[in-house]
């Protein structure tokens, strides 16, 4: 499946990162108001093409795909975790 991704502009912490993927061609308009509210403006990242099973770094992409089919959305949080130095 084809979808756009967008990065929220309000839900935007250093190291986390909140992304919601759609669709391609959808209209992010048509996203719930809740969760336009929790992400503010929403600006196209990239399009990406999602196949079952396929492995993703930071991505359960059969979740995000049963969430496209009944919801019409998937919202990805990304947290960015920066690894302990040893000393």
């Amino acid at each position: 499946m084809k979808v756009d991704v967008y990065r929220a502009t309000k839900f935007q912490g250093y190291h986390e990162k909140l992304y919601v993927m759609v669709p391609e061609g959808a209209s992010p308009d048509a996203l719930p108001k809740s969760l336009k509210e929790k992400t503010g403006e929403l600006i196209k990242e990239k399009e990406v093409d999602l196949r079952p099973g396929e492995k993703r770094i930071a991505l359960d992409v059969d979740t995000a795909l049963k969430n496209l089919e009944s919801h019409g959305y998937h919202e990805q949080l990304t947290r960015i975790v920066a690894p302990k130095h040893a000393v």
